[in-house]
């Protein structure tokens, strides 16, 4: 079995249930994740009282009882267990109440033992090949081969990197994690030949790679996502630079009419307001120096729970830029009675093709009253995305990545060891974010629903679930008729320089502009029934524009000859 770097989720849930007087109790159980020898158990009932409990046999002789814990009416706990050795252990989870059992399951567990290899990248600010003061992590992913005894065996791109060889790898093997490719504007600093060797068996110290800045162009790039609610709405606003020239960013975001921009967080930002626009002055931007910061906003009026707020973010300069694609992110987001800041969003939304390239953002927050010293994410991938296609490509903090396979599932983990995030008190300065690029497979029927969400978790604290996101290839039967569905035209097709779209009514307020690898071309807001979009710069080809709004979402192709 290929194993990729990483820790395990189980998907597999187990359930059964037994009549304990006239309450009926469920139990409800899976592995939340394994890391080589360690595992953590979910355990859930479908109703809380504080008489019940969990007691757990693991199969090699251990067993552990935890009190449950009120979770919006279900009782729930997470129990964890180290295993010496490998083996296939009978698990048995046992539901009391007041000491008494009234359910419970019991399932195989495969344990596999495996052996860690890792090492760490950092901007080798003084060229003195020392990780030392005033160094700083590595920005900007890139790629290595991992070789196993001289056997090529993966190809990993990231920022930092966990690698995690099976137990039936003998001592003494060596790895060799062979640099591919450079992060963008960097060069290596050493070792010298890109090369990094590790021992199975060897103590489990970082490797490490270092680089430095080798170019004086920039990339400025914008992520971040929106939470309208009812009582008000915040907007998350991350910047990065992946080249090595600082750069004196401003940011623009253009939001929904129903709120009206009230302040940031932090204060310094220097804001200028329009009419359902607002430009922030970030100050300089440098590959070592993202800057982060929050919007929020006061409702007009009462919004309705359902309705849709389109947000546009942007951010300049532009000219001389290397990649200006990232330059700007447009979102749809519904409006709910109350937002969570522990999010995850999918670009492109909605309606996509087979083979799309899917960008994934997961914010999160520190909403406890402590610094939270250790975060980690863990995110189990639809059987539909390609794993050989995943890219990590921002995060907030120095992050290791970590991917493994588990009964044909892909798992990823993101690891901010250290990240020491500031407690609730510290508004503005407790959040987070990762974002990775993925493709769907190729040759997906339509109808096929890609669904994704995350679980963060906060030092040893139970996990936080995001919200769902969801993909549709195609567009599946029975969704192509809406009672509130407006026409959507467009010409001519083929087209060469000028492409024209129109829409009726106020039912569409964005578009998006893809290519057949899932790239995005060209977003903006539509501020008219007639829109035209200059195709010229395109290369030759088909492409796909999404056209979203209140009528739902509409998807058409067109050629660029």
């Amino acid at each position: 079995m290929k194993k990729f770097y990483g820790f395990v989720l189980s998907l597999a849930i187990l359930l059964c249930t037994q009549h304990a007087g006239a309450q009926t109790y469920t139990v409800y159980s899976h592995i939340m994740f394994a890391n080589c020898d360690s595992q953590t158990f979910r355990l859930q009932s479908n109703t809380y009282a504080s008489s019940l409990q969990f007691e757990t046999f693991f199969g090699d002789g251990a067993s552990r009882t935890d009190t449950l814990f009120n979770s919006g009416g279900h009782g729930l706990c997470y129990q964890n267990h180290t295993y010496a050795a490998n083996g296939v252990y009978t698990v048995k989870h046992v539901l009391l109440n007041s000491g008494v059992p009234v359910d419970s399951v019991s399932y195989s567990d495969t344990v596999d033992i495996c052996h860690i290899l890792n090492f760490m990248s950092y901007v080798d600010n003084n060229v003195n090949c020392l990780y030392d003061a005033g160094d700083t992590y590595m920005p900007n992913p890139f790629s290595v081969e991992v070789d196993s005894a001289g056997v090529s065996v993966d190809t990993i791109t990231a920022t930092s990197i966990y690698y995690i060889a099976p137990s039936s790898v003998p001592t003494g093997t060596i790895y060799t994690f062979r640099l591919l490719t450079m992060p963008a504007d960097f060069t290596l600093s050493c070792p010298s030949t890109g090369i990094i060797y590790d021992t199975i068996g060897t103590a489990g110290a970082f490797k490490r790679i270092a680089f430095v800045c080798d170019s004086s162009t920039y990339d400025l790039a914008v992520y971040g996502w929106f939470s309208p609610a009812a009582s008000g709405a915040c907007a998350h606003v991350y910047v990065n630079n992946y080249g090595c020239s600082p750069q004196t960013a401003t940011v623009t975001l253009n939001y929904s009419p129903k709120y009206l921009f009230d302040h940031t967080y932090p204060s310094g930002i220097s804001a200028t307001t329009g009419t359902d626009e607002v430009t922030f002055n970030v100050g300089t931007v440098g590959s070592s120096t993202p800057a982060g910061f929050i919007a929020y906003f006061t409702p007009v009026g009462s919004p309705t729970l359902g309705d849709t707020t389109t947000t546009t973010w942007s951010v300049t300069p532009t000219t001389g830029d290397t990649h200006p694609a990232n330059n700007s992110l447009t979102r749809i987001d519904s409006v709910r009675s109350s937002y969570d800041p522990n999010a995850k969003a999918v670009t492109p939304q909605g309606i996509i093709v087979a083979g799309t390239q899917l960008q994934y953002n997961i914010g999160f927050e520190n909403t406890g009253t402590d610094t939270a010293f250790n975060i980690h994410i863990q995110d189990t991938l639809s059987d539909d995305l390609d794993v050989n296609t995943f890219k990590l490509i921002s995060a907030t903090a120095a992050v290791t990545t970590e991917i493994t396979t588990w009964a044909g599932h892909h798992i990823i983990k993101f690891d901010f060891a250290h990240i020491d995030l500031m407690d609730v008190h510290h508004s503005g300065q407790c959040t987070g974010m990762v974002v990775f690029i993925i493709k769907t497979k190729a040759g997906l029927p339509n109808g096929t629903v890609i669904g994704n969400e995350a679980g963060i978790y906060f030092d040893a604290n139970a996990v936080v679930m995001t919200n769902k996101v969801n993909n549709i290839i195609g567009r599946p039967a029975g969704v192509a008729t809406m009672s509130n569905a407006a026409e959507v035209s467009i010409y001519p097709n083929p087209a060469t320089n000028i492409l024209t779209i129109n829409t009726e009514g106020k039912a569409y307020t964005a578009i998006t502009i893809t290519n057949t690898m899932g790239q995005v071309m060209v977003q903006k807001q539509l501020t008219s029934l007639s829109t035209q979009v200059n195709v010229q710069p395109f290369p030759a080809g088909i492409y796909y524009i999404t056209i979203k709004g209140e009528a739902g979402v509409e998807v058409k192709k067109f050629e660029k000859l």
